[in-house]
Protein backbone atom coordinates (compact mmCIF):
# COMPACT_ATOMS: atom_id res chain seq x y z
CA UNK A 1 0.00 0.00 0.00
CA UNK A 2 1.01 3.48 -0.52
CA UNK A 3 2.58 5.91 1.91
CA UNK A 4 -0.33 8.37 -0.20
CA UNK A 5 -3.02 6.25 0.64
CA UNK A 6 -4.79 5.79 3.71
CA UNK A 7 -7.53 3.16 4.89
CA UNK A 8 -9.72 4.69 7.77
CA UNK A 9 -11.84 1.72 9.65
CA UNK A 10 -15.01 2.81 11.73
CA UNK A 11 -16.85 0.05 13.35
CA UNK A 12 -20.92 0.24 13.10
CA UNK A 13 -21.96 -3.05 14.09
CA UNK A 14 -21.96 -3.63 17.42
CA UNK A 15 -23.54 -6.95 16.96
CA UNK A 16 -25.88 -7.42 19.87
CA UNK A 17 -28.22 -10.46 20.79
CA UNK A 18 -31.17 -10.66 22.98
CA UNK A 19 -29.83 -12.40 26.23
CA UNK A 20 -33.00 -14.18 28.24
CA UNK A 21 -32.04 -15.30 31.54
CA UNK A 22 -34.85 -17.58 33.32
CA UNK A 23 -33.84 -17.23 37.16
CA UNK A 24 -36.69 -17.84 39.66
CA UNK A 25 -37.34 -15.68 43.05
CA UNK A 26 -39.60 -18.05 45.70
CA UNK A 27 -40.49 -17.68 49.49
CA UNK A 28 -41.34 -20.98 50.80
CA UNK A 29 -42.31 -22.69 54.31
CA UNK A 30 -39.88 -25.70 54.76
CA UNK A 31 -38.19 -28.00 57.92
CA UNK A 32 -35.08 -26.20 57.86
CA UNK A 33 -32.82 -24.00 55.79
CA UNK A 34 -31.97 -20.31 55.92
CA UNK A 35 -33.87 -17.31 56.72
CA UNK A 36 -31.06 -15.10 56.48
CA UNK A 37 -30.60 -14.94 52.94
CA UNK A 38 -31.69 -16.28 49.88
CA UNK A 39 -30.07 -19.67 48.16
CA UNK A 40 -29.53 -20.18 44.47
CA UNK A 41 -30.72 -23.71 44.13
CA UNK A 42 -30.19 -25.10 40.80
CA UNK A 43 -31.42 -28.77 40.66
CA UNK A 44 -33.91 -30.43 43.05
CA UNK A 45 -31.09 -31.71 44.75
CA UNK A 46 -30.27 -28.67 45.49
CA UNK A 47 -33.73 -28.06 47.16
CA UNK A 48 -33.68 -31.03 48.77
CA UNK A 49 -30.32 -30.29 50.37
CA UNK A 50 -30.85 -27.22 51.48
CA UNK A 51 -34.93 -26.97 52.25
CA UNK A 52 -35.49 -30.89 53.63
CA UNK A 53 -38.39 -33.09 51.81
CA UNK A 54 -41.16 -31.91 50.05
CA UNK A 55 -44.36 -33.59 51.72
CA UNK A 56 -48.36 -32.52 52.62
CA UNK A 57 -46.83 -30.58 55.50
CA UNK A 58 -44.19 -28.26 53.38
CA UNK A 59 -45.95 -28.21 50.10
CA UNK A 60 -43.50 -25.49 48.70
CA UNK A 61 -41.48 -26.91 48.76
CA UNK A 62 -42.94 -29.51 45.67
CA UNK A 63 -43.30 -25.69 43.83
CA UNK A 64 -39.34 -25.51 44.54
CA UNK A 65 -38.45 -28.57 43.30
CA UNK A 66 -40.57 -28.49 39.52
CA UNK A 67 -39.08 -24.60 39.19
CA UNK A 68 -35.83 -25.72 39.87
CA UNK A 69 -35.98 -29.13 37.16
CA UNK A 70 -36.10 -26.23 34.78
CA UNK A 71 -34.00 -23.37 35.90
CA UNK A 72 -31.97 -21.71 38.51
CA UNK A 73 -34.20 -20.13 41.90
CA UNK A 74 -33.02 -18.13 44.54
CA UNK A 75 -34.88 -19.76 47.72
CA UNK A 76 -35.65 -18.06 50.79
CA UNK A 77 -37.43 -19.87 53.74
CA UNK A 78 -39.77 -18.37 56.26
CA UNK A 79 -39.98 -18.85 59.96
CA UNK A 80 -42.22 -17.60 63.17
CA UNK A 81 -41.21 -16.12 66.26
CA UNK A 82 -39.02 -18.59 68.45
CA UNK A 83 -37.18 -19.93 66.04
CA UNK A 84 -33.92 -21.28 67.33
CA UNK A 85 -30.59 -22.88 65.78
CA UNK A 86 -29.08 -26.11 67.04
CA UNK A 87 -25.63 -26.53 67.84
CA UNK A 88 -22.46 -28.42 69.35
CA UNK A 89 -20.26 -26.20 71.89
CA UNK A 90 -16.29 -27.05 72.02
CA UNK A 91 -14.50 -26.73 74.69
CA UNK A 92 -10.62 -27.90 75.92
CA UNK A 93 -11.94 -31.53 76.43
CA UNK A 94 -15.57 -32.18 75.79
CA UNK A 95 -18.11 -31.19 73.45
CA UNK A 96 -21.63 -30.70 74.06
CA UNK A 97 -25.00 -29.61 72.36
CA UNK A 98 -26.73 -26.53 72.84
CA UNK A 99 -29.97 -27.82 74.43
CA UNK A 100 -31.19 -24.64 74.80
CA UNK A 101 -30.73 -23.34 71.10
CA UNK A 102 -29.41 -20.29 70.01
CA UNK A 103 -31.89 -17.56 69.23
CA UNK A 104 -29.24 -15.37 67.19
CA UNK A 105 -26.23 -17.02 66.21
CA UNK A 106 -24.81 -13.26 64.99
CA UNK A 107 -25.47 -11.76 68.41
CA UNK A 108 -24.62 -14.81 70.72
CA UNK A 109 -23.29 -14.12 74.24
CA UNK A 110 -21.06 -17.17 75.64
CA UNK A 111 -22.64 -18.02 79.54
CA UNK A 112 -19.88 -20.18 79.85
CA UNK A 113 -16.39 -19.15 79.20
CA UNK A 114 -14.40 -22.33 79.21
CA UNK A 115 -16.32 -23.01 75.75
CA UNK A 116 -14.26 -21.42 72.66
CA UNK A 117 -16.17 -22.17 69.88
CA UNK A 118 -20.25 -23.43 68.48
CA UNK A 119 -20.63 -25.19 65.23
CA UNK A 120 -24.23 -24.50 64.63
CA UNK A 121 -27.03 -25.13 61.73
CA UNK A 122 -26.72 -22.26 58.73
CA UNK A 123 -30.70 -22.37 59.40
CA UNK A 124 -33.35 -22.89 62.47
CA UNK A 125 -34.59 -26.03 62.24
CA UNK A 126 -34.64 -29.55 64.12
CA UNK A 127 -31.63 -31.21 62.62
CA UNK A 128 -30.06 -34.70 61.95
CA UNK A 129 -27.06 -33.41 61.84
CA UNK A 130 -23.89 -34.69 64.04
CA UNK A 131 -20.09 -33.98 64.53
CA UNK A 132 -17.44 -34.94 65.81
CA UNK A 133 -14.78 -32.56 66.60
CA UNK A 134 -10.50 -34.11 67.45
CA UNK A 135 -7.85 -31.97 68.06
CA UNK A 136 -4.71 -31.47 65.14
CA UNK A 137 -2.63 -29.18 67.78
CA UNK A 138 -2.40 -25.89 69.07
CA UNK A 139 -5.67 -24.09 67.97
CA UNK A 140 -6.46 -26.57 65.09
CA UNK A 141 -9.38 -29.27 64.78
CA UNK A 142 -10.85 -31.41 61.98
CA UNK A 143 -14.57 -31.52 62.23
CA UNK A 144 -16.80 -34.38 60.40
CA UNK A 145 -19.94 -33.93 59.76
CA UNK A 146 -22.96 -36.61 59.35
CA UNK A 147 -26.51 -36.71 58.75
CA UNK A 148 -28.64 -39.51 60.27
CA UNK A 149 -30.96 -40.87 58.52
CA UNK A 150 -32.86 -43.99 60.33
CA UNK A 151 -30.24 -45.40 62.08
CA UNK A 152 -27.60 -44.49 59.57
CA UNK A 153 -24.70 -41.95 59.30
CA UNK A 154 -23.58 -40.49 56.54
CA UNK A 155 -20.68 -38.27 56.28
CA UNK A 156 -21.35 -34.94 54.67
CA UNK A 157 -17.98 -33.04 54.98
CA UNK A 158 -14.73 -32.90 56.89
CA UNK A 159 -13.46 -29.37 57.66
CA UNK A 160 -9.90 -28.37 58.85
CA UNK A 161 -10.00 -25.12 60.60
CA UNK A 162 -7.95 -22.97 62.94
CA UNK A 163 -9.60 -20.64 65.40
CA UNK A 164 -5.93 -17.95 64.11
CA UNK A 165 -4.92 -17.30 61.09
CA UNK A 166 -2.86 -20.23 59.68
CA UNK A 167 -2.60 -22.05 57.12
CA UNK A 168 -1.89 -26.09 56.35
CA UNK A 169 1.06 -27.55 54.59
CA UNK A 170 -0.54 -26.56 51.27
CA UNK A 171 -1.11 -23.20 51.53
CA UNK A 172 -4.49 -23.36 52.25
CA UNK A 173 -5.86 -20.67 54.90
CA UNK A 174 -7.14 -23.13 58.25
CA UNK A 175 -8.90 -20.01 59.76
CA UNK A 176 -12.39 -20.45 60.52
CA UNK A 177 -13.57 -17.42 58.96
CA UNK A 178 -12.27 -18.56 55.77
CA UNK A 179 -13.31 -22.57 56.05
CA UNK A 180 -17.05 -21.84 57.35
CA UNK A 181 -17.95 -18.98 55.00
CA UNK A 182 -20.89 -18.73 53.29
CA UNK A 183 -21.12 -23.38 54.24
CA UNK A 184 -23.85 -25.06 52.92
CA UNK A 185 -24.72 -27.11 56.74
CA UNK A 186 -22.35 -24.86 59.42
CA UNK A 187 -22.52 -21.47 60.91
CA UNK A 188 -19.39 -20.72 63.18
CA UNK A 189 -19.74 -18.92 66.33
CA UNK A 190 -16.23 -17.77 68.17
CA UNK A 191 -16.31 -16.78 71.87
CA UNK A 192 -13.19 -13.97 71.92
CA UNK A 193 -13.61 -14.08 75.62
CA UNK A 194 -12.66 -18.15 76.15
CA UNK A 195 -10.37 -19.49 78.80
CA UNK A 196 -9.89 -22.35 76.86
CA UNK A 197 -6.05 -22.87 75.83
CA UNK A 198 -5.31 -26.31 75.59
CA UNK A 199 -7.17 -29.15 73.34
CA UNK A 200 -4.94 -32.06 73.52
CA UNK A 201 -7.64 -34.33 75.25
CA UNK A 202 -9.98 -33.57 72.48
CA UNK A 203 -9.67 -36.79 70.47
CA UNK A 204 -13.04 -38.49 70.92
CA UNK A 205 -14.48 -39.40 67.71
CA UNK A 206 -17.82 -39.49 69.45
CA UNK A 207 -20.96 -37.93 67.28
CA UNK A 208 -22.67 -35.03 68.83
CA UNK A 209 -25.96 -33.65 67.75
CA UNK A 210 -26.39 -30.22 66.73
CA UNK A 211 -29.10 -29.90 69.01
CA UNK A 212 -31.93 -27.55 70.57
CA UNK A 213 -32.59 -26.02 67.07
CA UNK A 214 -36.66 -25.29 65.95
CA UNK A 215 -38.37 -23.58 63.32
CA UNK A 216 -40.60 -22.01 65.79
CA UNK A 217 -43.77 -20.94 65.34
CA UNK A 218 -45.99 -21.06 62.15
CA UNK A 219 -44.53 -18.13 59.69
CA UNK A 220 -47.39 -15.15 60.00
CA UNK A 221 -48.46 -13.05 56.97
CA UNK A 222 -45.93 -10.20 57.80
CA UNK A 223 -42.58 -12.71 58.70
CA UNK A 224 -43.53 -14.16 54.82
CA UNK A 225 -43.73 -10.32 53.51
CA UNK A 226 -40.53 -9.68 55.43
CA UNK A 227 -38.59 -12.62 53.58
CA UNK A 228 -40.00 -11.51 50.02
CA UNK A 229 -37.97 -7.64 51.37
CA UNK A 230 -34.58 -10.21 50.11
CA UNK A 231 -35.34 -9.49 46.31
CA UNK A 232 -35.48 -5.61 46.63
CA UNK A 233 -31.17 -6.14 46.50
CA UNK A 234 -31.59 -6.38 42.54
CA UNK A 235 -27.59 -6.69 41.85
CA UNK A 236 -27.70 -9.11 44.62
CA UNK A 237 -30.26 -11.96 43.92
CA UNK A 238 -31.61 -10.61 40.01
CA UNK A 239 -34.91 -12.54 39.57
CA UNK A 240 -36.96 -12.46 36.00
CA UNK A 241 -39.83 -15.01 37.58
CA UNK A 242 -41.22 -14.33 41.04
CA UNK A 243 -43.07 -16.84 42.33
CA UNK A 244 -45.80 -16.71 45.20
CA UNK A 245 -46.53 -20.39 45.82
CA UNK A 246 -48.76 -19.68 48.11
CA UNK A 247 -51.41 -16.55 47.48
CA UNK A 248 -52.19 -13.26 48.91
CA UNK A 249 -48.69 -11.97 48.42
CA UNK A 250 -49.17 -10.50 45.27
CA UNK A 251 -49.30 -6.89 46.38
CA UNK A 252 -45.30 -7.53 47.46
CA UNK A 253 -44.62 -9.32 44.42
CA UNK A 254 -46.17 -5.97 42.30
CA UNK A 255 -44.40 -3.63 44.77
CA UNK A 256 -41.26 -5.56 44.41
CA UNK A 257 -41.23 -5.48 40.27
CA UNK A 258 -42.48 -1.79 39.70
CA UNK A 259 -39.95 -0.60 42.60
CA UNK A 260 -36.38 -2.86 42.46
CA UNK A 261 -36.81 -5.68 39.97
CA UNK A 262 -39.16 -3.89 36.81
CA UNK A 263 -37.99 -6.35 34.27
CA UNK A 264 -39.46 -9.48 36.19
CA UNK A 265 -42.47 -10.97 36.01
CA UNK A 266 -44.39 -12.23 38.81
CA UNK A 267 -46.88 -15.19 39.29
CA UNK A 268 -49.85 -15.32 41.82
CA UNK A 269 -52.56 -18.05 43.15
CA UNK A 270 -55.49 -17.31 44.96
CA UNK A 271 -55.50 -19.88 48.46
CA UNK A 272 -57.31 -22.49 48.63
CA UNK A 273 -60.88 -23.64 48.96
CA UNK A 274 -62.60 -20.62 47.44
CA UNK A 275 -65.99 -21.02 44.91
CA UNK A 276 -65.84 -19.52 41.50
CA UNK A 277 -67.24 -16.36 43.03
CA UNK A 278 -65.09 -15.90 45.87
CA UNK A 279 -62.00 -16.13 42.91
CA UNK A 280 -63.48 -13.40 41.54
CA UNK A 281 -63.88 -11.06 44.92
CA UNK A 282 -60.54 -12.17 45.88
CA UNK A 283 -59.34 -10.61 42.63
CA UNK A 284 -61.22 -7.15 43.03
CA UNK A 285 -59.99 -7.14 46.55
CA UNK A 286 -56.23 -7.13 45.28
CA UNK A 287 -57.32 -3.92 43.98
CA UNK A 288 -54.51 -4.39 41.20
CA UNK A 289 -53.68 -2.82 37.51
CA UNK A 290 -50.94 -4.57 36.25
CA UNK A 291 -49.21 -6.27 34.18
CA UNK A 292 -46.40 -7.26 36.02
CA UNK A 293 -48.32 -10.02 37.52
CA UNK A 294 -50.56 -12.60 37.00
CA UNK A 295 -53.07 -14.56 39.09
CA UNK A 296 -53.57 -18.18 38.66
CA UNK A 297 -55.79 -20.58 40.24
CA UNK A 298 -57.21 -24.08 41.18
CA UNK A 299 -54.87 -26.08 43.46
CA UNK A 300 -54.14 -29.51 42.86
CA UNK A 301 -54.19 -32.86 44.90
CA UNK A 302 -51.18 -34.86 43.61
CA UNK A 303 -48.93 -38.04 44.37
CA UNK A 304 -46.67 -37.36 46.90
CA UNK A 305 -43.58 -39.79 45.57
CA UNK A 306 -41.58 -38.83 48.42
CA UNK A 307 -43.58 -39.95 51.15
CA UNK A 308 -45.85 -42.69 49.28
CA UNK A 309 -49.17 -40.26 50.15
CA UNK A 310 -50.76 -37.45 48.53
CA UNK A 311 -50.62 -33.19 48.65
CA UNK A 312 -52.08 -30.31 47.52
CA UNK A 313 -50.17 -28.22 45.97
CA UNK A 314 -50.99 -24.78 44.30
CA UNK A 315 -49.02 -25.80 40.68
CA UNK A 316 -47.39 -21.73 40.87
CA UNK A 317 -43.67 -23.56 40.67
CA UNK A 318 -44.82 -25.97 37.65
CA UNK A 319 -46.22 -22.31 36.00
CA UNK A 320 -43.13 -20.65 36.76
CA UNK A 321 -41.54 -23.91 35.00
CA UNK A 322 -43.93 -23.41 32.12
CA UNK A 323 -42.47 -19.32 31.83
CA UNK A 324 -38.71 -20.49 32.00
CA UNK A 325 -39.47 -22.73 28.81
CA UNK A 326 -39.83 -20.13 26.90
CA UNK A 327 -36.13 -19.11 26.94
CA UNK A 328 -35.22 -20.14 23.41
CA UNK A 329 -38.25 -17.65 22.04
CA UNK A 330 -37.31 -14.79 23.98
CA UNK A 331 -40.26 -15.52 26.73
CA UNK A 332 -42.61 -14.61 23.79
CA UNK A 333 -44.98 -17.44 23.60
CA UNK A 334 -47.95 -18.01 25.96
CA UNK A 335 -47.63 -20.22 28.80
CA UNK A 336 -51.04 -22.06 28.74
CA UNK A 337 -53.14 -24.29 26.38
CA UNK A 338 -51.43 -27.33 24.87
CA UNK A 339 -47.78 -27.94 24.32
CA UNK A 340 -45.86 -27.20 20.89
CA UNK A 341 -41.93 -27.40 20.91
CA UNK A 342 -42.32 -28.04 25.16
CA UNK A 343 -44.06 -24.44 24.83
CA UNK A 344 -47.49 -23.94 26.22
CA UNK A 345 -49.27 -24.83 29.22
CA UNK A 346 -49.90 -28.64 30.19
CA UNK A 347 -48.00 -29.34 33.58
CA UNK A 348 -46.60 -32.74 34.18
CA UNK A 349 -43.97 -32.20 37.34
CA UNK A 350 -46.54 -34.14 39.51
CA UNK A 351 -49.09 -37.29 39.07
CA UNK A 352 -52.46 -35.15 39.44
CA UNK A 353 -55.40 -36.93 41.47
CA UNK A 354 -57.98 -34.15 41.41
CA UNK A 355 -58.31 -30.39 41.49
CA UNK A 356 -60.15 -28.41 43.62
CA UNK A 357 -63.22 -27.39 41.14
CA UNK A 358 -64.28 -28.62 37.82
CA UNK A 359 -64.91 -25.42 35.68
CA UNK A 360 -67.77 -25.14 33.70
CA UNK A 361 -67.36 -23.05 30.26
CA UNK A 362 -69.64 -20.43 31.73
CA UNK A 363 -66.66 -20.40 35.11
CA UNK A 364 -64.23 -20.33 32.79
CA UNK A 365 -65.69 -17.25 30.82
CA UNK A 366 -66.14 -15.37 34.23
CA UNK A 367 -62.49 -16.21 35.64
CA UNK A 368 -61.02 -14.85 32.23
CA UNK A 369 -63.11 -11.43 32.55
CA UNK A 370 -61.73 -11.26 35.82
CA UNK A 371 -57.89 -11.61 34.92
CA UNK A 372 -57.82 -15.25 36.60
CA UNK A 373 -55.48 -18.08 35.09
CA UNK A 374 -57.65 -21.32 36.05
CA UNK A 375 -55.53 -24.81 36.10
CA UNK A 376 -57.45 -27.44 34.18
CA UNK A 377 -57.60 -31.10 34.49
CA UNK A 378 -58.30 -32.18 31.08
CA UNK A 379 -59.45 -35.72 30.17
CA UNK A 380 -57.06 -35.79 27.21
CA UNK A 381 -54.04 -33.88 28.00
CA UNK A 382 -53.86 -33.84 31.48
CA UNK A 383 -53.30 -30.57 33.83
CA UNK A 384 -52.86 -27.70 31.94
CA UNK A 385 -53.06 -23.70 32.30
CA UNK A 386 -55.86 -22.40 30.70
CA UNK A 387 -55.35 -18.48 30.59
CA UNK A 388 -53.03 -16.43 30.24
CA UNK A 389 -53.60 -13.00 30.98
CA UNK A 390 -52.04 -10.68 33.41
CA UNK A 391 -53.90 -8.42 36.14
CA UNK A 392 -54.16 -6.06 33.78
CA UNK A 393 -57.33 -4.57 33.48
CA UNK A 394 -57.91 -2.43 30.41
CA UNK A 395 -57.68 -4.86 27.07
CA UNK A 396 -54.14 -4.55 25.42
CA UNK A 397 -51.14 -6.51 24.30
CA UNK A 398 -49.72 -6.64 27.99
CA UNK A 399 -52.62 -8.15 29.31
CA UNK A 400 -51.68 -11.45 28.01
CA UNK A 401 -48.27 -12.59 29.20
CA UNK A 402 -46.44 -13.81 26.59
CA UNK A 403 -46.19 -10.37 24.88
CA UNK A 404 -45.40 -8.38 28.06
CA UNK A 405 -42.59 -11.18 29.15
CA UNK A 406 -41.34 -9.96 25.25
CA UNK A 407 -41.69 -6.62 25.33
CA UNK A 408 -39.81 -6.16 29.00
CA UNK A 409 -36.83 -8.76 27.27
CA UNK A 410 -36.56 -6.48 24.62
CA UNK A 411 -36.74 -3.21 26.80
CA UNK A 412 -33.75 -4.90 29.42
CA UNK A 413 -31.58 -5.82 26.40
CA UNK A 414 -31.60 -2.24 24.48
CA UNK A 415 -30.84 -0.68 28.14
CA UNK A 416 -28.22 -2.87 28.95
CA UNK A 417 -26.50 -3.89 25.94
CA UNK A 418 -26.61 -0.63 23.44
CA UNK A 419 -28.18 2.65 25.61
CA UNK A 420 -25.67 2.11 28.83
CA UNK A 421 -22.77 2.11 26.06
CA UNK A 422 -24.52 5.39 24.93
CA UNK A 423 -23.45 6.86 28.21
CA UNK A 424 -21.22 10.10 28.29
CA UNK A 425 -20.83 9.66 24.82
CA UNK A 426 -20.97 12.14 22.01
CA UNK A 427 -24.41 12.42 20.40
CA UNK A 428 -23.03 12.32 16.61
CA UNK A 429 -23.91 10.74 13.53
CA UNK A 430 -21.71 7.61 14.21
CA UNK A 431 -23.07 6.58 17.58
CA UNK A 432 -26.47 6.81 16.54
CA UNK A 433 -26.05 4.87 13.38
CA UNK A 434 -24.14 2.35 15.35
CA UNK A 435 -27.36 2.32 17.97
CA UNK A 436 -30.00 1.31 15.18
CA UNK A 437 -27.65 -1.04 13.89
CA UNK A 438 -27.14 -2.70 17.36
CA UNK A 439 -30.49 -2.38 17.75
CA UNK A 440 -31.77 -3.95 14.18
CA UNK A 441 -29.61 -6.60 15.55
CA UNK A 442 -30.87 -7.43 18.11
CA UNK A 443 -34.54 -7.78 17.60
CA UNK A 444 -34.17 -9.75 13.95
CA UNK A 445 -34.15 -13.39 15.52
CA UNK A 446 -36.62 -12.16 17.50
CA UNK A 447 -38.47 -11.38 14.31
CA UNK A 448 -37.17 -14.21 12.39
CA UNK A 449 -39.30 -16.34 15.08
CA UNK A 450 -42.55 -13.97 14.17
CA UNK A 451 -43.05 -12.84 17.32
CA UNK A 452 -42.77 -9.23 15.92
CA UNK A 453 -44.80 -8.53 12.78
CA UNK A 454 -43.66 -5.20 12.60
CA UNK A 455 -40.43 -3.36 13.57
CA UNK A 456 -38.62 -0.27 12.79
CA UNK A 457 -35.86 1.75 14.67
CA UNK A 458 -34.99 5.33 14.61
CA UNK A 459 -31.80 6.53 15.34
CA UNK A 460 -31.12 10.15 13.63
CA UNK A 461 -31.71 13.50 13.54
CA UNK A 462 -35.31 13.18 13.24
CA UNK A 463 -35.52 12.16 16.97
CA UNK A 464 -32.01 13.89 18.13
CA UNK A 465 -32.93 17.12 17.24
CA UNK A 466 -31.54 20.52 18.10
CA UNK A 467 -33.77 19.85 21.56
CA UNK A 468 -32.44 17.14 22.88
CA UNK A 469 -28.81 18.07 21.79
CA UNK A 470 -29.37 20.91 24.06
CA UNK A 471 -30.66 18.66 26.63
CA UNK A 472 -27.92 16.75 26.12
CA UNK A 473 -30.23 13.23 25.76
CA UNK A 474 -29.75 10.42 23.01
CA UNK A 475 -32.82 9.40 22.37
CA UNK A 476 -33.58 5.28 20.46
CA UNK A 477 -37.06 5.33 19.58
CA UNK A 478 -38.30 1.28 18.49
CA UNK A 479 -41.83 1.03 16.92
CA UNK A 480 -42.88 -2.71 17.22
CA UNK A 481 -46.33 -4.78 16.45
CA UNK A 482 -46.65 -7.97 18.06
CA UNK A 483 -47.93 -11.19 16.41
CA UNK A 484 -51.23 -11.61 18.69
CA UNK A 485 -51.69 -15.20 20.24
CA UNK A 486 -55.39 -17.05 19.37
CA UNK A 487 -58.25 -16.48 22.63
CA UNK A 488 -60.82 -17.36 20.64
CA UNK A 489 -61.28 -19.87 18.28
CA UNK A 490 -63.65 -20.73 15.20
CA UNK A 491 -65.05 -23.49 13.52
CA UNK A 492 -67.30 -22.49 10.61
CA UNK A 493 -69.27 -25.55 9.73
CA UNK A 494 -71.15 -25.23 6.58
CA UNK A 495 -73.95 -27.62 5.37
CA UNK A 496 -75.27 -28.49 2.01
CA UNK A 497 -77.98 -29.87 0.34
CA UNK A 498 -77.39 -32.37 -2.76
CA UNK A 499 -78.39 -30.05 -5.17
CA UNK A 500 -75.40 -27.42 -4.06
CA UNK A 501 -72.14 -27.71 -4.79
CA UNK A 502 -69.00 -26.90 -2.14
CA UNK A 503 -67.54 -24.20 -5.06
CA UNK A 504 -69.90 -21.99 -5.14
CA UNK A 505 -69.51 -21.22 -1.40
CA UNK A 506 -65.92 -21.37 -1.15
CA UNK A 507 -66.49 -18.29 -3.40
CA UNK A 508 -68.35 -15.84 -1.74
Amino acid sequence: MSYRVNVIERDFSGFALPLVSEVGGMVIVSPKGRVDKPILCQSEKDVITHFGTPSASYPALFEAVAFCREAACYIVSSVGENALYGGVAISENTLSGVAEGIANPDNYTFADNSYSHILCTTGPCDSNLYVSVVSKGGKKFRATLYELNGTIYSELRTYDYSLIREKDNFGTSLYYGDVFNEDTYIKFIYNPNTEASDYTSLSGTAKYKLEGGSRGDTPASSDISESWKFFQSANKYPVNIFMDVFGNYAEDLNTLIQTYQPYAQGISVIPKNKTVAQMVSYRNELALDTDDVCLYANWTKIVDPYNNSFAWISNVGSVGRAYARMADVYDGLSPAGINENNHGGQLSDWKPVEVELDFSDYDLQTLDEAQINPVILDEIYGLMIYGDKTLQRSLSDTSFVGTRRLYKLIQKNIIRQILRRQEFKNNDAYHRYKAKAMAEDMLSPIVALQLLREVAVVCDETNNDNIALEQRKFILSIYVKVTPNSQFVILNFTRLSQTQTIAEFLTQ
